[in-house]
């Protein structure tokens, strides 16, 4: 019950400080990530794997539009698991990734996305994009970047509200999930993964994140991970010794 209501506490927090972000700071690393992205690709990373994987783009879609309860559904499983060290760790490093991934890198590494490059800067940088998620069916990109758009266009934010590329708090969960079931839950460790690798792949596929954005997020994830066994040894130090 406490990490439930702790849990409601931390999303209530959290989406009026990404809400907050751009009046904060404002985005300036969209320009510079899309012209090293398409200058070092050859092309946009979306469109490149667009043309791979066509397919792909309907179960992608709602793969990634079923991110936040699947990881809901993994953060409390992990809640009512038997105290252990593993435990401690995986909490602790999944409430710092959203204060320090979600709050702070993004802040101070303000960004939007492609899905929102031209509403906000103007031009057609990636008019394409958007044409190609309606051609392909991406019906809940659509929609939720749409309303996203919308919140922040009328200055009302709602369920769903606030832009933020840098860094990729989906995939850098989406990591958490697999280092939890690597420690934790060995035998579901490589569909974590398999999981893990279509979010980041859908994240750009998709529009909602350049490809880097899902580098900063794992990498970024991969640090959370390390500082929070730091913690979690140092925590169970001080207990023993009390």
């Amino acid at each position: 019950m406490l990490g439930t209501i702790l849990t409601g506490i931390g999303a209530s927090a959290f989406l009026p400080l990404k809400y907050a972000i751009p009046k904060l700071m404002p985005f300036w690393l969209d320009g510079p990530l899309a012209a090293a992205e398409r200058h070092l690709f050859g092309a946009d990373p979306w469109l490149l794997l667009d043309r791979m994987f066509w397919w792909a783009a309907i179960p992608l879609d709602r793969l990634y539009g079923c991110w936040l309860p699947v990881q809901l559904l993994v953060m409390f499983s992990v809640m009512i698991a038997r105290p252990s060290a593993a435990k401690s760790r995986a909490l602790i490093a999944y409430s710092l990734a959203w204060l320090l991934l979600g709050v702070v890198a993004a802040l101070l590494l303000a960004s939007a996305g492609p899905i929102f490059y031209d509403r906000l800067f103007g031009g057609s940088t990636f008019v394409a994009l958007s044409d190609t998620l309606r051609v392909r069916g991406a019906l809940i990109a659509i929609a939720e970047s749409d309303a996203m758009w919308a919140s922040w266009a009328s200055g009302q934010p709602g369920m769903v509200a606030g832009m933020s590329a840098v860094p990729s708090i989906h995939v850098a969960v989406s990591l958490w999930i697999y280092l939890v079931a690597r420690t934790m839950a060995p035998r579901a460790a490589k569909a974590a993964f398999l999981y893990f690798a279509l979010i980041w792949l859908g994240s750009v596929q998709l529009g909602w994140h350049y490809t880097a954005d899902g580098l900063a997020g794992a990498l970024g994830m991969l640090g959370v991970w390390k500082m929070a066994g730091a913690l979690q040894r140092s925590l169970q130090k001080r207990a023993l010794s009390s």
